[in-house]
């Protein structure tokens, strides 16, 4: 029955909390979790095409996407929910991130770059990607094409490894 749920749940705004828990604030502790475990010797280049690609699988499943929508949508509304889903998402996600990015940048593996900003720039390009691949549109939208969501993977992958690159790497000299 409809009010089955409330035996559970307080309201629809813990309903909200749980769900965010269970779709996206487990998997942020599961990968901080992996990159507190991960050696020394890896690359930050290595640690970060990992995430992307971790990342990116759970922003293409149904849950995440439903979850994303009504962020969008619907959490302007509602000022309490917002500030949860900015501390428990946004803030760990570009910490994480940023984290990979500030030692790939300490190491010399990345150019000298503001990881928070970079780290927001990454998330909001693979977010849309992930709610453009996930759209049951045909024919299909011309953001991503036809195009499988590994290969928009790879494409999001060459394009953030891409603007990441060291200063100095591969410039082409002056004209001779």
């Amino acid at each position: 029955a409809k009010g089955t749920i409330y035996l559970y749940f307080a309201n629809k705004e813990e309903l909200f909390r749980e769900v965010v828990r269970q779709t996206i604030v487990t998997r942020l502790e599961e990968r901080a979790r992996a990159f507190a475990e991960t050696d020394a010797a890896v690359s930050a280049h290595a640690q970060l095409r990992e995430y992307l690609a971790v990342w990116w699988a759970s922003l293409c499943e149904p849950p995440f996407r439903t979850v994303y929508r009504l962020v969008v949508g619907e959490l302007p509304r509602f000022p309490d929910l917002f500030r949860f889903y900015l501390d428990e998402v946004v803030t760990r996600a570009t910490a994480l991130l940023g984290g990979v990015i500030a030692r790939g940048v300490a190491r010399g593996e990345f150019r000298p770059i503001d990881p928070a900003v970079a780290a927001r720039m990454i998330s909001g390009l693979f977010a849309s990607h992930a709610l453009w691949v996930g759209q049951p549109i045909l024919p299909p939208v011309a953001a991503v094409g036809d195009l499988a969501p590994d290969a928009v993977l790879a494409q999001l992958e060459d394009f953030v490894l891409h603007a990441l690159r060291p200063l100095d790497a591969e410039r082409p000299g002056p004209p001779a």
